[in-house]
């Protein structure tokens, strides 16, 4: 397992002077479910650019390892796709077990062999995916992998597009890209030090694979508990749908079905006015396919309350509490996360 030697080690390697730095486009190529299986590799293209930019994205790798190195108290552990993030943990992989990746990484040791990008090409950035930064240092690897945005894109030629050029604005007539020192995995020697789970998950297309069995799992559970009109409409419902397949992993993981009972839906359901239907003749969830996500955030337990400030949240995560030593049981209630939404008063 790495280890803080082991960053150290890169980062001394990536600051020798002559280092190289080079700077590939990822493009998703062939069908995605052959992607996922590992049929049809990434696309993977370099990219021609100055030296000036290429010691820039040198110092955004070595700024990342510094980083880390600064906090004493960071500890390595495995890749856990349902952990909390925790800024003294960093989670690492094995590079072969992520799909495609050993192959790839394997391409950028040998730039020479890589055709340069066509950034003239006018759908060029429509098709990119993510870039990485592999910096040739002498032993092992060291790069970084970042998830693209077409926002980072500003295409020239338009009639309004223009920069600031000594305090005057200036005619765009090139595409301009706007990178930044973000990295969503970082790659040492033959392990990856995931830093934005779920951008490193959709680099890389792990959604299903990570997710599916316990989707799948949840899926199976909600058809046997009953509570479903129609469980295979919400299991065609949610394929295909990354958001969907973790929210249905995160019922197999966090919900016990055996305690969920049509009376405690309904209860749920008109006090926070969710927008599900339930048939009080066969004591169901009618399932609508347009209503989808509402019914898997019902199931979820998204809906909760304040004990100190009585406010309602529909929450967008959470995660579960610990019974207090000598603390009434059965309070119901979870810690509110940053990402909750407040909701309306009764």
């Amino acid at each position: 397992m790495i280890e803080r030697d082991d960053l150290q080690s890169a980062l001394e390697m990536a600051q020798e002077q002559g280092v190289s730095t080079s700077l590939y486009f990822i493009l998703r190529s062939g069908p995605k479910k052959s992607r996922a299986a590992g049929e049809a590799p990434y696309d993977l293209l370099r990219a021609r650019m100055t030296q000036p930019i290429a010691d820039e994205f040198r110092k955004a790798l070595t700024g990342w390892l510094e980083r880390l190195l600064a906090n004493e108290e960071l500890a390595f552990v495995d890749f856990d796709p349902f952990s909390t993030t925790d800024r003294n943990k960093a989670e690492r992989q094995d590079v072969e077990e992520v799909p495609g990746l050993t192959e790839m990484l394997e391409r950028m040791d040998s730039p020479a062999d890589v055709e340069f990008a066509n950034l003239d090409s006018g759908d060029f950035f429509n098709t990119l995916w993510a870039y990485a930064v592999f910096v040739h240092v002498a032993r092992g690897r060291a790069a970084y992998f970042r998830k693209f945005s077409p926002s980072k894109v500003i295409e020239g030629s338009g009639p309004l597009k223009a920069f600031v050029d000594k305090g005057a604005l200036t005619k765009i007539d090139s595409s301009v890209f706007n990178f930044d020192q973000q990295a969503d995995a970082l790659v040492i020697g033959d392990e990856v030090l995931v830093l934005q789970k779920t951008y490193f998950e959709q680099i890389f297309e792990l959604t299903a694979r990570i997710y599916g069995p316990q989707a799948d799992a949840a899926i199976h559970k909600l058809a046997a508990s009953g509570l479903l009109s129609d469980w295979k409409a919400l299991e065609e419902a949610c394929e295909g749908d990354e958001g969907k397949l973790k929210k249905l992993a995160d019922i197999d993981k966090n919900i016990p079905l055996e305690k969920i009972t049509f009376e405690k839906l309904e209860a749920v359901q008109r006090h926070w006015g969710v927008d599900v239907k339930l048939d009080p003749d066969s004591r169901q969830v009618v399932v609508d396919p347009k209503k989808a996500w509402n019914i898997l955030k019902l199931i979820d337990d998204d809906h909760l309350s304040s004990p100190m400030t009585r406010e309602r949240y529909e929450v967008q995560s959470k995660r579960k509490v610990p019974p207090r030593p000598g603390a009434p049981a059965g309070g119901g209630r979870r810690r509110k996360t940053k990402s909750a939404k407040r909701g309306k008063p009764a």
